[in-house]
């Protein structure tokens, strides 16, 4: 990935806890260069792709002038005549509040596709290479807020080196749970605490940048292991907390809720599973999910199409492009987007269909069954980039041939890559495949009956170090399950088997296998809704409430704003300018079998406390679902434009409700 993040913070932010140094190296000894490296560099030598994220951000006018005040009453160490901040401290590092800075899993699956260098990175960190993907999940991607200097780790010759570095304000890292900066994230660099030096006496190479001044570096120190960061929104200068726990990703998965929509629902160890938002779906599914170069992409379908949905925290769903083939399958890789179905054009044939993006957002057709030379012999259902090829994986007739894969370098142009097949291994659901620990790993259903609602069918695995030969395992769970989905991170695999016994495909039960190497596989939970896709990747850093801020005010009239009636198909919400909000809606968690027309209905009260840049906090107090939301639930309300009229957005507990009018009239407000 070549973008980068260039933000250049001329400021420290918040009130920061200074210390001592720990090393401090002044007269005469004889110490290394110091080497400037500008945030948007990846500087000489480095370790990896570009792992970081997201476009650049512009610092707000009173962001800037607020933290140039504070910087000015912060003391320096007064030997090396540096600010010496310990790496916890509150508004030490910045993030933009609304999506993670770097890209963790892009690190780790480099670094397990280059042997040489992972040895090399691990050794510098003092860890081994196997734990490169467990260490990497324990890090926080952040930006630093200030010229901070570094034991920059580069690597040349085969073999890792160390300089020591001043990386600009701006420049995205990833930090431990202590607040110490371990990797440069444009680069991939390893980095380790510096020696303290005098820079107004060292020897300085690279090209100085406006505001950069020997007095204003910053050097971190280790502080206590915290379970969360207090962030600063460089935007914006809010502050909010990040946790240290997450910082590679979650695991996310689509549920079907019931017919009116799709619950999107995260973990970050695959066991506890949270609420984060909800896709309006109207019957037909979001089947799936995919990750990638800061953006999640959701698919619902219909077999005379797909509506491809992007987001970047899982909340708001924006529509990305329509295309009009049904998609099965969308996977990232090598800096475009791939998806993978079955040809409209062809209906009762199977054909296969892919589809390509640079962007996520413009998709153009890029092979088909309909080439005269084409490889394709049937419908694809799978497809996944690892170890420099993609994978496709389809069935000739969705029966019991097995399944035959597809190879290709860049996405375009394919090869037949053989069949898997053996054991139980059936094709009735063309597969579901993914890459991750230098492996590829596919989920299929086996084959008891010509039904095609799976009983008596078990879930299977097949596992391979290169795409071509593959060994097929038993079935990991007992009878009469369908694949739910399957992936891979934060050092270990995650699949999920529906229970087709309960409801079937639509309105059935599932439960989670996780397996540490895809063969030997252990349930982990139960839950009472069908999965029907499964990913992992990042999610906003905004996810984490914000914190209180000076810029925001409470009053008489904080709800002003937003005071009315709002409605839509699911309920109805009245706000006063106190702040006061009454909710009534359709419970479908009372009835999954029934309609919105005569599901139960519930109620909910809130309370806006406070508002900044827009945007309403709060919280519950009262429900009637006991069951629901809880009491103290976080509330948080906005508007946006409609057609005519507003919309009101509202998230409760983290969960986005269905968007709100103030225009009743059917269709108003794009609603």
């Amino acid at each position: 990935m070549s973008s980068r993040w260039a933000v250049v913070i001329t400021v420290c932010v918040a009130v920061i806890a200074v210390s001592a140094a720990v090393i401090v190296v002044v007269g005469s000894q004889a110490v290394a260069p110091v080497t400037l490296v500008p945030a948007s560099s990846p500087g000489p030598n480095p370790f990896t792709d570009s792992v970081a994220t997201g476009p650049a951000v512009n610092v707000a006018a009173n962001t800037l002038a607020e933290n140039n005040a504070l910087r000015k009453t912060l003391p320096s160490d007064q030997r090396a005549h540096m600010l010496v901040a310990t790496g916890t401290a509150p508004g030490l590092y910045g993030g933009s509040g609304d999506q993670h800075v770097c890209d963790p899993q892009k690190l780790v699956a480099f670094l397990a596709q280059h042997h040489v260098k992972a040895v090399a990175w691990a050794g510098v960190l003092g860890i081994a290479v196997k734990d490169i993907a467990s260490y990497v999940t324990k890090l926080t991607p952040v930006l630093l807020t200030s010229d901070t200097l570094v034991e920059n780790h580069g690597f040349r010759g085969g073999v890792a080196f160390s300089e020591l570095s001043v990386l600009q304000a701006g420049t995205a890292v990833m930090v431990d749970s202590t607040g110490t900066p371990r990797v440069k994230c444009n680069c991939g660099n390893p980095l380790t605490p510096p020696t303290l030096i005098t820079l107004s006496t060292a020897t300085i190479r690279g090209t100085v940048w406006p505001g950069y001044a020997p007095a204003g570096v910053t050097a971190v120190r280790p502080g206590r292991p915290a379970s969360t960061l207090t962030l600063v929104d460089v935007g914006t200068g809010r502050t909010y907390e990040q946790s240290t726990e997450a910082g590679a990703g979650l695991w996310v998965a689509a549920e079907n809720a019931n017919e009116q929509q799709t619950t999107i629902v995260t973990s970050s160890d695959g066991r506890l599973w949270n609420p984060a938002g909800v896709i309006p779906s109207h019957g037909d599914g979001v089947p799936v999910l995919a990750w990638g170069n800061g953006t999640w992409i959701a698919e619902v379908g219909s077999l005379s199409g797909s509506t491809l949905l992007e987001s970047t925290d899982l909340h708001a769903w924006n529509l990305a492009a329509t295309v009009p083939d049904p998609i099965s399958a969308v996977a990232y890789g090598n800096g475009r987007w791939t998806a993978v179905g079955a040809l409209a054009s062809s209906p009762g044939i199977p054909a296969a269909v892919v589809w390509g993006s640079a962007d996520g957002v413009h998709w153009d057709q890029v092979a088909s069954s309909s080439v005269s030379n084409s490889v394709f012999t049937g419908s694809l259902g799978s497809v996944a980039y690892g170890d420099g090829q993609w994978i496709a994986v389809g069935s000739p007739a969705m029966n019991t041939s097995g399944l035959t894969t597809y190879t290709s370098s860049d996405g375009i142009n394919w090869a037949n890559g053989g069949t898997i097949s053996g054991g139980t291994i059936s094709g009735w659901t063309l597969g579901q495949i993914a890459y991750g620990a230098g492996q590829w790993t596919l989920a299929d259903d086996t084959w008891a009956d010509s039904q095609a609602n799976s009983v008596g069918d078990r879930v299977v695995v097949a596992v391979s170090k290169d795409g071509r030969s593959w060994a097929v395992g038993d079935p990991i769970v007992p009878a009469d399950t369908a694949v739910g989905g399957v992936a891979y991170g934060n050092g270990k695999w995650l699949a999920a088997a529906v229970d087709m016994t309960t409801g079937g495909s639509t309105n059935g039960e599932s439960t989670f296998f996780s397996s540490g190497d895809a063969k030997t596989w252990s349930p982990t939970v139960h839950v009472t809704q069908t999965v029907v896709a499964l990913a992992f990747g990042s999610v906003s850093s905004a996810a984490g409430t914000p914190a209180p801020t000076p810029s925001s005010t409470a009053g008489a009239n904080i709800g002003a704003a937003f005071a009315g009636t709002w409605e839509t198909h699911m309920g109805s919400l009245v706000i006063d300018a106190s702040g006061t909000g009454h909710m009534n809606y359709v419970d479908l968690s009372l009835c999954s079998s029934c309609s919105i027309v005569d599901a139960p209905r519930s109620t909910l009260d809130f309370v806006l406390t406070s508002v900044a840049q827009g945007v309403a906090t709060g919280h519950v107090t009262a429900s009637s679902d006991p069951n629901g939301y809880a009491v103290s639930a976080p509330v948080q309300v906005s508007l946006s434009a409609g057609t005519p009229g507003q919309i009101l957005n509202i998230s409760i507990a983290g969960q986005l409700f269905f968007p709100l009018c103030n225009n009743t009239s059917v269709g108003q407000c794009g609603a």
